[in-house]
């Protein structure tokens, strides 16, 4: 099913890799079961929304420091550490750090595979990002742009 194994995983341990907005990611560990799981902790200090869009996979972001803004679906909220969005796949959503600040926070994912797709789409941003390329990386790993 998930794939989830048995084991401890010191604070320090995981992937390093730069996330879109020039974020940085630290993917502490995915699993490859038919309903693969991943855990990805993310530090930002992007103020921009991200576009307005739809994945094949459950999220759960939960926000560890700073302050964040939510859309899901119609309901708009913002919160601190402590906050917990739940966003089932095919549910059109956003987010941004509260514009002056810095949040780091938690994306765990369930379902389908994610940590690829935030691991390609970080490399298009640190490359120079393309509309055109964005577009072709999203497509490829399920995503799509949602009506606002």
């Amino acid at each position: 099913m998930h794939g989830l194994r048995p084991g401890v995983r010191r604070s320090d341990a995981g992937e390093r890799f730069p996330g879109a907005g020039g974020d940085a990611m630290l993917l502490r560990f995915e699993t490859e079961g038919a309903d693969p799981v991943a855990w990805v902790e993310d530090t930002s200090e992007d103020h921009e929304w991200v576009p307005f869009h739809t994945h094949p996979w459950d999220e759960l972001e939960y926000v560890l420091e700073g302050e964040m803004e939510f859309r899901v679906g119609d309901e708009r909220a913002s919160g601190g550490p402590g906050t917990l969005v739940s966003i089932p796949r095919g549910v059109p959503h956003t987010l941004r750090v509260t514009p002056g600040g810095r949040a780091r926070f938690v994306m765990v994912t369930l379902g389908a595979p994610s940590a690829t797709f935030l691991q390609e789409i970080g490399r298009v941003y640190a490359e120079g990002p393309t509309t055109e390329r964005l577009i072709e990386v999203a497509g490829r790993h399920g995503l799509a742009l949602a009506e606002e």
